[in-house]
């Protein structure tokens, strides 16, 4: 036998389907605002991460300017950025910048070494082992 909706046992089951309906409705907005948030959060660290890559006084900016202009500094400046350089590395977070900018300048450097600009021993790039195959210093 069915249960009428005027019936008691019939308001209780048709109170039941609207209360799980309206759950899931809310479940379902909570859901969308979860993945809209997230979405919103994704686009600000791109665009943060975006801005610190072209900002000018960014450190990850002027490794890379030093590192594609290394090979044409004079050996006196060479030795103490080198020295520098290998202190600094001890630091986790330049290390990971000065491999991020050791990566972003390879391929410059090493067209310009190979067009006959600079001697390698004066490089930086002689200093990668220290961030390339090292987890610490």
């Amino acid at each position: 036998m069915g249960c009428a909706i005027g019936s008691p046992r019939g308001s209780a089951r048709w109170v039941r389907w609207v209360l799980l309906v309206l759950l899931l409705l809310g479940w379902e907005q909570q859901q969308q605002q979860q993945r809209q948030q997230q979405h919103q959060q994704q686009q600000q660290r791109r665009r943060r991460a975006k801005k610190a890559s072209i900002e000018p006084n960014s450190s990850s900016s002027c490794l890379r300017t030093l590192l594609r202009n290394d090979l044409k500094l004079p050996l006196r400046f060479v030795e103490s950025w080198h020295s520098l350089l290998l202190t600094l590395l001890a630091v986790p977070e330049f290390k990971a910048a000065m491999a991020n900018a050791y990566c972003d300048t390879y391929r410059d450097v090493t067209a310009e070494y190979a067009r006959g600009v600079g001697l390698i021993e004066r490089s930086s790039y002689t200093l990668s082992v220290q961030f390339l195959n090292r987890v610490s210093y």
